[in-house]
């Protein structure tokens, strides 16, 4: 008998000011999406913001527990356990560990997050949302909202409550996500990143 293989799709309510914006914007319960490889959860992979006070500073991340529960904070989060091939899953395994290794290749795709809020994506390479990458890696290019995603794992959630519960007794370990930026890094970051994003997809 075949092995099955699973990833687990999350879907979080994350506590930070664009977050909120984005529940306003979307009339929706959660913001952001995370993939593991394991249900654990305790190693997520998304495309994200590097450091907590540089929103727009953001390409493909490892999430770990402390960028949640640091401070004694939580977030509410649903998990969805996904059967996945086996062709499938060799692939995303070999896409999150060739993005692993090559991070700086990565850019989070600010066109596409704006065009969403009407339901368009706008194909970029090594470019994506968090629920573009969490959809793509599913086989769904074409999705581009949390709440299509969503519906469309709706059968296969497992759980959904506190994150601090999901993970149990798990260590809360540090990553450089609370290293903070100085305002002229972080925008000159922020243009560079911008352009170079412009750019892919002109030249894609």
């Amino acid at each position: 008998m075949k092995e099955q293989h699973y990833i687990y799709i999350i879907f979080s309510r994350t506590n930070t000011g664009v977050g909120r914006a984005i529940r306003v914007l979307t009339h929706n319960g959660y913001n952001h999406t995370s993939v593991s490889l394991n249900g654990k959860i305790d190693k997520m992979y998304s495309f994200a913001r590097y450091h907590q006070n540089a929103p727009l500073v953001a390409g493909f991340v490892v999430e770990t527990p402390s960028r949640y529960l640091a401070n004694d904070q939580d977030i509410a989060v649903k998990v969805a356990k996904v059967p996945v091939s086996a062709k499938r899953y060799a692939f995303i395994e070999e896409l999150v560990q060739k993005y692993e290794t090559q991070t700086d290749r990565t850019l989070y795709n600010s066109l596409s997050a704006l065009s969403s809020l009407v339901k368009h994506r706008v194909s970029i390479p090594d470019s994506y949302t968090c629920v573009e990458f969490a959809a793509s890696l599913l086989g769904y290019d074409s999705l581009c909202t949390i709440r299509d995603l969503e519906k469309l794992l709706d059968k296969y959630v497992t759980f959904e409550g506190s994150y601090r519960e999901a993970i149990g007794n798990c260590s809360v370990y540090d990553d450089d996500y609370f290293d903070r930026l100085s305002p002229g890094t972080k925008y000159k970051q922020y243009v560079t990143r911008f352009y170079r994003l412009v750019e892919r997809r002109i030249h894609r």
